[in-house]
């Protein structure tokens, strides 16, 4: 409705200004842009409306309005009463960006990373049962406040989002049952391997049968997503997708077992803890931490998603750093440059 609004504004004197969601705001500002051509200016003042309106919703007041001497980027304030603008929101490359001054000064930093790939955790859309607390050796209790004796051999440590956003990574409260270790991977040969916790599952077959999503459909019995060999790998790089900060989390293994993430999770797994913490390394300095803050709309209910962590070239933040050649030994198979520069394409 407001897009459509832009379209009947007159090109020279019409002025929308109305009060909407600041996610609206943005997305109409980003469809002017995409398939209108007039110059125009648009300003964004943010408002609390809990204090003004007592309601919890991100709104905001949005003047809109064609003119020559637009610069067709949008302006935000943090108050009605702001006089300058905190942040300049533009597309660039094809992206909505949160700062558009802080994207052009890190844009040198965004390529492919052609030999670490983020991931999401484990996916299993049954928490009360999948998912136990530790009560003793070998005993456990599900959400549904029973207790089983069940085998190690399917159980690893699970951190969910909470934990990762809340810097709790040396501990786990929770398990997670782990019946496969690639997606459709026959899941019978728990049933010898472990057939306490083969019972359990048939225990709770009809809620696990009845799981909503279609992806369960025509897959073996009590499958998961999200599961490969990299969900097993002793190290990993995590960081919640909930939560409103760029704060990655160095995962060690506990229990003597690889740590698994759930699916609000996005994360790196390594062979070493010593390539770990070189990642880590590169992942929390300042070019890196201002790249990925210029993209993320920290407004939005998961900000830090895979498609913006993707977006960083870890090769070309090394590089920035200094450290290009020692990124190249653990990347392996690519080869640096006389120039100290990474071949193969990579930026």
């Amino acid at each position: 409705m407001l897009f459509q609004f832009t379209k009947w504004l007159p090109s020279q004197t019409g002025i929308l200004a109305i009060l909407c969601k600041y996610s609206v705001a943005r997305n109409v500002f980003y469809q002017v842009k995409q398939k209108h051509k007039a110059p125009f200016t648009a300003h964004i003042y943010r408002i609390d409306a809990k204090l003004h309106f007592d309601v919890s919703v991100d709104a905001c007041l949005f003047v809109f309005r064609y003119e020559p001497s637009g610069g067709c980027d949008c302006h935000l304030y943090l108050t009605l009463d702001s006089s300058t603008p905190s942040d300049y929101i533009s597309e660039r490359d094809g992206h909505l960006v949160r700062n558009a001054i802080q994207y052009d000064t890190w844009r040198h930093l965004l390529g492919q990373n052609l030999n670490y790939t983020w991931r999401s955790g484990i996916k299993h859309d049954c928490a009360k049962v999948m998912e136990l607390e530790p009560i003793s050796d070998g005993t456990f209790i599900n959400g549904m406040g029973q207790i089983y004796d069940l085998e190690p051999t399917y159980l690893y440590p699970l951190l969910k989002s909470s934990d990762i956003g809340n810097s709790r990574i040396q501990t786990y409260r929770k398990v997670v049952l782990v019946t496969q270790t690639t997606v459709g991977e026959d899941t019978h040969p728990i049933q010898k391997k472990a057939p306490k916790t083969w019972q359990y599952l048939s225990d709770h077959n009809q809620v696990l049968h009845h799981r909503r999503s279609s992806i369960y459909k025509n897959k073996p019995p009590y499958s998961i997503f999200g599961i490969n060999p990299y969900s097993f790998k002793l190290w990993k790089i995590a960081i919640s997708g909930l939560y409103k900060t760029l704060t990655f989390q160095l995962i060690s293994p506990l229990g003597d077992k690889p740590v698994m993430l759930d699916d609000t999770v996005n994360f790196l797994s390594f062979d070493s803890q010593a390539e770990a913490k070189f990642i880590f390394k590169l992942l929390t300095s300042k070019p890196a931490q201002d790249c990925l803050d210029s993209l993320i709309f920290w407004d939005n209910k998961r900000p830090v998603t895979i498609d913006i962590l993707r977006r960083l070239s870890l090769p070309a933040v090394a590089r920035e750093l200094g450290c290009l050649e020692r990124y190249a030994n653990w990347a392996k198979g690519i080869q640096v440059n006389s120039q100290g520069q990474l071949e193969l394409g990579l930026f």
